[in-house]
């Protein structure tokens, strides 16, 4: 027979806690990132909520460590913007810089990379000045791409309320970026690259 206890012991192994926090490190410090705007910050916070996934991990199940980890992660990001007196929106420099870094990291023309910085840099900043639980939600589906599911699990939330506020918060960012596409289609044809169309 099964050790009544057996989850528990597994999920104490240092073994097993190094696979669970090499597998969710980069969801961490996204979510981190995306609620924070700041790469310090965002390390920081996943630092935290690491060293928390070591000192509780006899309570964790490990089928439910992706939730808890998600639950973590946001009310670590919370105390952190509390204790340092911050906005949760960001200065938009770092968010930048971000953008600018990935844009480089393209073989692109030169106009390429401006639209690609110009486009991130304001989708972040459209991030980061959502209110919750829209930001989480559009973070994790849109960003990380968990199932609507692993998003209720995650956050608590029924389902239809996931969706619900999915709904709503891709409607804000729609309304946010609104400008910025606006911007672009105004521009000649001459100088702008081929639209791509996408199926829905």
């Amino acid at each position: 027979m099964a050790h009544p206890n057996a989850d528990r012991r597994d999920a104490m192994d240092p073994t097993a806690v190094g696979r669970l926090i090499e597998q969710h490190r980069r969801r961490v410090y996204t979510l981190a990132y995306y609620t924070l705007g700041s790469h310090a910050d965002a390390e920081d916070a996943t630092q935290l909520t690491l060293v928390r996934l070591w000192r509780h991990a006899d309570r964790i199940d490990p089928g439910k460590a992706e939730g808890w980890l998600v639950r973590t992660t946001r009310n670590v990001c919370v105390d952190l913007i509390r204790q340092r007196g911050r906005s949760r929106e960001t200065t938009g420099s770092e968010a930048n810089q971000t953008a600018i870094e990935a844009a480089a990291s393209h073989d692109a023309p030169p106009q390429a990379h401006a639209e690609a910085v110009e486009t991130r840099g304001e989708i972040e900043r459209a991030l980061a000045q959502m209110p919750e639980p829209h930001r989480s939600l559009l973070i994790l589906r849109e960003v990380q791409g968990m199932t609507y599911q692993a998003i209720a699990e995650a956050l608590d939330m029924p389902l239809t309320s996931v969706r619900v506020y999915l709904h709503r918060a891709r409607r804000k960012l729609a309304a946010q970026l609104a400008p910025l596409h606006e911007t672009s289609s105004t521009e000649p044809t001459a100088n702008r690259p081929e639209a791509c169309t996408h199926d829905a």
